[in-house]
């Protein structure tokens, strides 16, 4: 007969434990990304999106909040929004491997992965340890506030980096617009003045004034309309949770604090820890603080200037 090629033996495949056993070393290769598999009730978009507004719905102000001043500001979806969207997305992941910790930061690496498609994304995050957090705990409970708000924010982006956009905008929407039938209800027994000083006690009680409340919606207070109150209710949500400061969502005017980190980038004070006796007013009205040499000037005009990476230059 002729040979086939094909080798016939009753001996069973090694297994890891032979393998060990035998005195060899046995190493497993692993990587953050997967392929698709069979799912036994594939993704319904449709009904996906169903689910999900009908949560967004209920959980109102706690799936959205506001930060920055005037035509800065910008509304975005919370980590409740995220979670509520990952979970009826389904048949997904969400991988928080232990964070890296500098001296001034933890920093965090958060992959969604889409077990149905194999798709995998990876966002890094940096919380900042200076993160103001308010409330009288110690500074061990303090710090793991801000561990954990760190966490979140990582897990968080990393899953409205994936999401379809218009479901999280849709969702948003919805949740809006029930915090709203609710307001409108409570207008309509009390009237606005009074839903309006209410939302106001509501931030005020987290040490941010009348006046930085009114500079981020530019409207005075007796201006706010219920969609003011609507983004305020979110915005309370946020503090009273610890998922946001009251710097990042009421910043004060002097004061420029970084969204995602919480840290604290310019006091608002003029060339703070500078040596500008070398400048002229032009150049120090030029360099805002940075020390930068002027460009538009010869070499040795800017001799002596204070220069970007010298001591005591912080940026």
């Amino acid at each position: 007969m002729a040979e086939t090629g094909i080798v016939h033996t009753d001996k069973l495949p090694e297994t890891a434990g032979d393998i060990i056993d035998s005195g060899r070393t046995l190493r497993q290769i692993q990587t953050q990304y997967m392929t698709a598999v069979a799912v036994q009730k594939p993704r319904d978009l449709m009904e996906v999106e169903k689910k999900c507004l009908i949560e967004a719905a209920l959980a109102g102000e706690a799936c959205f909040y506001g930060w920055g001043n005037g035509k800065d500001r910008v509304e975005g979806p919370s980590i409740v929004l995220a979670m509520i969207a990952v979970r009826n997305w389904g048949n997904c992941a969400i991988e928080t491997p232990e964070p890296i910790e500098t001296p001034n930061a933890y920093v965090f690496r958060a992959s969604f992965i889409d077990l149905e498609t194999g798709f995998t994304y990876t966002r890094p995050f940096r919380q900042a340890k200076k993160w103001t957090v308010y409330g009288k705990m110690d500074e061990y409970r303090k710090d793991d506030v801000r561990f954990q708000i760190g966490a979140s924010k990582a897990q968080r982006n990393a899953v409205l980096r994936c999401l379809p956009g218009w479901l999280v905008d849709k969702m948003m929407d919805k949740a809006k617009a029930g915090v709203k039938e609710e307001l409108q209800a409570y207008i309509d027994k009390h009237g606005i003045a009074k839903a309006r000083e209410k939302a106001l006690d509501g931030i005020t009680k987290f040490g941010v004034s009348k006046e930085r409340v009114e500079a981020k919606y530019e409207k005075k207070l007796e201006a706010w309309d219920i969609d003011v109150l609507v983004l305020l209710a979110g915005d309370r949500r946020a503090l009273t949770d610890k998922a946001e400061s009251a710097e990042v969502l009421f910043p004060d005017p002097n004061i420029k604090v970084d969204p995602e980190t919480g840290e604290i980038l310019d006091s608002g004070k003029k060339n703070e820890g500078l040596d500008t006796s070398a400048m002229t007013a032009g150049d120090e009205k030029k360099h805002q603080g940075f020390g930068k040499p002027d460009p538009a000037k010869k070499p040795e005009e800017n001799k002596g200037k204070i220069k970007a990476g010298d001591p005591g230059l912080d940026f």
